[in-house]
């Protein structure tokens, strides 16, 4: 379902595949955003609200790949190193 937020245009309850697209000045509530690992999106403007991400394909075997580093015990390894994230640090409790 499409409608008008101001100037940008609405995506409600869609399912928007990533994979290739330039995404500019659009506002998606409540859509499940697919990446299967191919070149991810530009993202100029966009509003992303209530979204669910999904990793299909070769992005999901990326994140399994992820999930075994850091559940081994080194989450900084992933989060900092293979991320970039440098500031990042675990919350405590």
């Amino acid at each position: 379902m499409q409608g008008q937020d101001g100037d940008k245009p609405v995506v409600k309850g869609e399912v928007v595949h990533l994979d290739y697209k330039d995404l500019e000045n659009v506002r998606y509530e409540q859509c499940k955003m697919v990446y299967e690992g191919g070149r991810p999106p530009s993202m100029t403007g966009v509003d992303i609200v209530d979204c669910e991400f999904v990793f299909e394909g070769k992005a999901d075997n990326t994140l399994h790949m992820l999930r075994l580093i850091a559940h081994g015990g080194d989450a900084g390894l992933v989060v900092n190193q293979m991320l970039g994230l440098k500031s990042w640090a675990p919350k405590d409790g």
